[in-house]
């Protein structure tokens, strides 16, 4: 369990440094990045059909998982480039990861049919055509001109020394485009940015999002582990383990579907302080009946909350973050949410946690982190009124 929990991060130990900045090079390079991921599991996916008895399988297998991350990256922050009305975008982030789903499904069944049949080898052969596809598709991608814009009103033809101004005069007046501010800020790295050196609170909007929907992946990460060691424990039926799969999935695939529902009527901030007190009522009401029977309820509420949260923070990060720096951040957001599951993961590895605690703990840290984002939240606008 720990040498899988370590194969899920390590793919992003390459896409965060290595390959995000590349999302960030130029014109055309996020089409690329995608066109690259498709080819690139294409080309691998023959090898590990010869090599599924060899050594070779693993680094094929980890460049497949590398080549995942990237694409899961770059579409993140490929979005806002084809979007016509920003406020769409969780709606668009939630249908892509519903069509997704869905596409998975859909795709497993030949898949299973072809394995009984014919056996793995032919299930990779068949997967080099459906990235072929894929490629083909994505090289229809428009070129899309992503890259750091000067922005070309007087305000951002200040000279770098003045950031700060520019700064207090952005938020003065509640824009949310801040294409341009790293260039205002004397051409630092975005990913400085990011940490915090340079902050307009357009984009402390999309950090404080980001640790709301760590916690909310942290959360499933204890779920899932703890679930899991508390059947074994209880010498579970085989079905179990299938029901709390399935609940999960569905409550993801049902997310997606209310995105574009809620979107309509509430902001995506709103959004992420609904999934979280989701997860919390269900988590007190999971610890109230202090029962196995009551957990797949759980495992689907907390599906149903993620990937409602998860459009809502993408389409915060896609409107708050300068496109120019977009990339990057999708990278090392998606590095730091994989990190928490993780550790979320690794608490019931090592301790032994009754369900009751376990759910009591969820509900526990999941409000903390609620009352956590409301506050930062005010406390931002509370700053833009200020100045």
């Amino acid at each position: 369990i720990l040498l899988y929990l370590l194969i899920t991060m390590a793919p992003f130990a390459v896409v965060a440094p290595l390959l995000g900045p590349l999302l960030d090079r130029g014109r055309g390079s996020r089409r690329a990045m995608v066109v690259l991921a498709a080819a690139g599991s294409a080309v691998v996916c023959p090898f590990m059909a010869s090599d599924l008895k060899g050594l070779l399988l693993f680094p094929e297998a980890f460049a497949i998982l590398v080549l995942s991350k990237l694409y899961m990256v770059a579409k993140s922050s490929i979005v806002p480039s084809v979007m016509v009305d920003g406020d769409l975008l969780a709606s668009a982030n939630a249908r892509l990861a519903l069509l997704a789903s869905l596409a998975g499904l859909t795709a497993s069944i030949p898949a299973v049919v072809v394995l009984k049949l014919l056996g793995a080898a032919w299930v990779l052969r068949l997967d080099f055509f459906v990235f072929a596809a894929a490629c083909v598709f994505a090289l229809r991608l428009s070129r899309t001109a992503h890259g750091l814009q000067r922005a070309s009103s007087p305000k951002t033809a200040m000279d770098s020394s003045s950031t700060s101004s520019v700064h207090n005069s952005a938020a003065s007046t509640g824009s949310q485009d801040y294409s341009g501010w790293d260039e205002l800020a004397g051409q630092q790295d975005a990913s400085e940015l990011l940490g915090g050196r340079f902050l307009p609170p357009a984009a402390s909007e999309a950090l404080l999002a980001a640790t709301a929907i760590s916690v909310l992946r942290g959360a499933v990460g204890f779920l899932t582990l703890m679930l899991a060691f508390a059947l074994r424990r209880d010498h579970a039926a085989l079905w179990w383990y299938g029901l709390a799969l399935a609940t999960s999935s569905a409550g993801s695939m049902l997310g997606s579907l209310v995105v574009p529902r809620l979107r309509r009527i509430l902001a995506e901030q709103q959004i992420l302080l609904i999934a979280m007190g989701l997860v919390v009522a269900l988590a007190v009401a999971a610890a109230a009946v202090g029962d196995l029977i009551i957990q797949p309820a759980l495992t689907l509420g907390m599906g149903l909350a993620f990937s409602t949260a998860k459009p809502s923070f993408d389409a915060l990060v896609q409107k708050h973050i300068p496109q120019g720096a977009q990339g990057r951040a999708f990278a090392r957001f998606e590095t730091r949410f994989q990190l928490v599951w993780v550790l979320g993961a690794l608490i019931p590895v090592a301790l032994v946690i009754p369900l009751v605690a376990g759910d009591i703990s969820i509900a526990a840290v999941v409000a903390v982190s609620g009352v956590s984002y409301l506050t930062g939240r005010r406390a931002i606008k509370h700053y833009r009124r200020s100045t």
